[in-house]
């Protein structure tokens, strides 16, 4: 006698999500969603069957015995329960429509916690099931395991030790979360563990299919008679388990103590100290004492930068070299780089404040995480390194600074911040020791041709300069800059991909800071080409060109992180052990490690030597010029103060 078919049809609508489920737990044809007026029809078939859609082919799978479609919105997280239902032999329907716009928190909760409810609907009574069940699964590199017992004692163990933040569009913590949400809504006892692995993507999904391997076992149903929960059987099983589950953990334990202490990975020993009783007790209290929350400016970089850190890297050099180049087409042409001084100000503030806030605490102590606290290693030369990179960072662009001012005779450098008042854009040599009735001549020369330049721009925004008011040495430093900009943009791409690798938030205010330099810097290298003889259509050309600078140097920092390294976090391998002792003079400092150094360096040079000498210039105006430093200091510490935000 055939038994019935255990299904069930569910909608949960929240605030923030409106879920569907379609579930069977025995396979087979699935039974059409409810009506609702969140996810109307679109063909007449759906009122008498789940019928797949484009968006959730990904997650699809229709066959005789099983029927799965998933479509809520987070890629990864339909692939967990494609996983889920594939391997427990369910039939599965899900649709969702969250608030992706904020996160993936609701989504993924309310899917699970409306899953849960519609397993403990399809399930029905209980007495009849094997109840107890374990299910193990590998996946290339990692092994996972699960133990389920369904009963109406809801609690759940979830310990996967992912590393990164974000898989996909999926945030990792959420994954546990899932697994945990699912688990009460249920009603049943869960415990998951990931015993090994050096991919996050797979120690996850070797997890929900030790979970579907386990649930499919304890969901089968028992011939006549026999009641679950009971009997030597389950006993031995039981202990079957255990004993299995602690020749795993001890495995692992004892391939980690075979190796010597000084061959292990910071990763290793990083775990290493987090089982320490002291430092579970520190933990709980840093939870206990900094909720997590969330704040504006977080939101708004998850937006901004929704990928993995080589995305994010690449969507930063979008936004910090398309936005102030089209800016150009709003400057007159004969713009005075000068009075831009505000603006530098702020710039400054905003590289110095991610340099000596963010970059150098990350650089020589580590990010903070939210969650644990961190211990710092100190090893014999790392720091001695890290601050060489600082040092090569800031003297290549003091030999850049210096070999452009050779090449333009001794006139004036690109000096990043570009106020451009060379005498030398003028032609016009003045010596340290003229008198002030020649500089005033010289000043009085400036305002000629200056207006001579307006009036020439206001007949024609994109009229030629005068060829022979262009001196051949000036039309040289035109030249000159743009290569001196397209490697400065360079190492603009270097510091943005380094600190995405680093960590979001790190990259997200060095974007920030980057970003308010440009302005600026663009402007002022806009109004030399300007001076050197270009039109101004032909300037733009030529700052959009060198803007290929900066997606050379993000491209070229990215091979670095991802090809660069010997080890990954999370490698237990004697390789990845080793990888430690294999770095620069015997630290654990990579080619990719010393990236960060090396563009803090960059910066500290941009927001010192190269910008701080024009905000010192004054005129003789004593009361104007107290009025125009007040409002420099206060726009600098605005600049600063953005990067505490």
């Amino acid at each position: 006698m055939s038994l019935p078919r255990r299904t069930t049809t569910l909608t949960r609508l929240t605030g923030e999500t409106k879920v569907q489920i379609s579930l069977s737990l025995d396979g087979g044809v699935l039974p059409a969603y409810e009506p609702c007026e969140h996810f109307p029809q679109t063909s007449p078939e759906e009122a008498t069957r789940i019928v797949p859609v484009p968006e959730a082919a990904h997650a699809t799978q229709f066959t005789p015995t099983q029927q799965i479609t998933i479509n809520t919105g987070v890629g990864f997280l339909d692939h967990l329960l494609h996983a889920l239902a594939k391997h427990a032999g369910w039939s599965l329907a899900v649709r969702c429509k969250g608030d992706l716009f904020i996160d993936d928190h609701h989504t993924a909760e309310d899917t699970f916690l409306a899953l849960g409810t519609a397993f403990k609907q399809a399930l029905g009574a209980r007495l009849s099931l094997v109840r107890f069940a374990r299910g193990d699964a590998p996946l290339d590199e990692a092994l996972s395991w699960a133990v389920i017992d369904i009963s109406s004692r809801p609690y759940s163990v979830i310990n996967l030790g992912l590393k990164r933040e974000k898989i996909g569009a999926l945030s990792t913590e959420m994954i546990p979360h899932a697994l945990e949400s699912f688990a009460q809504a249920a009603g049943v006892t869960l415990h998951v563990g990931c015993v090994y692995g050096n991919n996050d993507h797979h120690r996850a999904e070797s997890a929900f299919k030790a979970v579907a391997v386990a649930t499919r076992a304890a969901c089968r149903r028992r011939g006549e008679g026999e009641v679950g929960g009971g009997g030597e059987r389950h006993r031995a099983l039981l202990l079957i388990t255990l004993l299995l589950f602690s020749c795993l953990a001890a495995t692992k334990s004892s391939h980690e103590q075979t190796l010597p202490v000084g061959q292990l990975s910071a990763s290793q020993i990083e775990d290493k100290l987090q089982e320490c009783p002291l430092v579970q007790e520190l933990n709980a209290h840093k939870l206990a004492s900094n909720p997590e929350t969330t704040s504006f400016t977080s939101k708004l970089f998850t937006i901004l930068f929704p990928g993995s850190p080589a995305v994010n890297a690449i969507l930063a050099t979008l936004y910090i070299s398309g936005p102030p180049n089209f800016l150009l087409a709003l400057c007159p042409p004969d713009i005075d780089p000068s009075s831009l001084s505000i603006m530098v100000a702020f710039a400054v503030g905003g590289l110095l404040g991610d340099t000596l806030f963010h970059l150098l605490p990350e650089i020589f102590l580590g990010e903070d995480s939210p969650e644990n606290v961190r211990f710092v290693l100190v090893e014999p030369n790392r720091n001695i390194l890290l601050g060489l990179a600082i040092l090569v960072g800031f003297m290549t662009f003091v030999a850049m600074d210096k070999g452009l001012r050779i090449a333009t005779g001794g006139v004036g450098g690109h000096d990043h911040s570009h106020c451009h008042t060379h005498a030398a854009e003028e032609s016009v040599a003045v010596s340290s020791s003229s008198t002030t009735s020649n500089k005033e001549n010289v000043r009085e020369l400036k305002k000629r041709k200056l207006g001579s330049n307006k009036i020439e721009a206001n007949n024609s925004d994109f009229s030629e300069v005068d060829k022979k008011e262009v001196s051949p040495s000036t039309k040289l430093g035109g030249y000159l800059n743009l290569i001196a900009d397209f490697t400065h943009n360079i190492t603009d791409g270097l510091a943005v991909s380094s600190s995405f690798y680093a960590s979001p938030t790190i990259g997200a205010t060095t974007t920030f800071a980057v970003f308010f330099h440009e302005i600026p810097h663009e402007v002022g290298d806009f109004a030399l080409l300007i001076q050197s003889g270009f039109s101004k259509r032909k300037a733009m050309g030529a700052q959009f060109a060198t803007a290929i600078g900066a997606f050379l140097g993000t491209f070229i920092g990215i091979a670095v992180q991802e090809f660069g390294g010997k080890g990954e976090a999370g490698d237990f391998s004697d390789a990845g052990a080793m990888a430690a002792q294999t770095g620069f003079l015997g630290t654990s400092l990579e080619m990719k490690d010393l990236l960060l150094p090396f563009t803090a360096g960059t910066f500290l040079y941009v927001g010192t030597v190269a910008v701080i000498p024009e905000l010192l210039e004054t005129g003789k105006n004593k009361g104007e010029e107290l009025r125009k430093t007040a409002k420099q200091f206060i726009s600098m510490a605005a600049g600063a103060g953005i990067m505490l935000w």
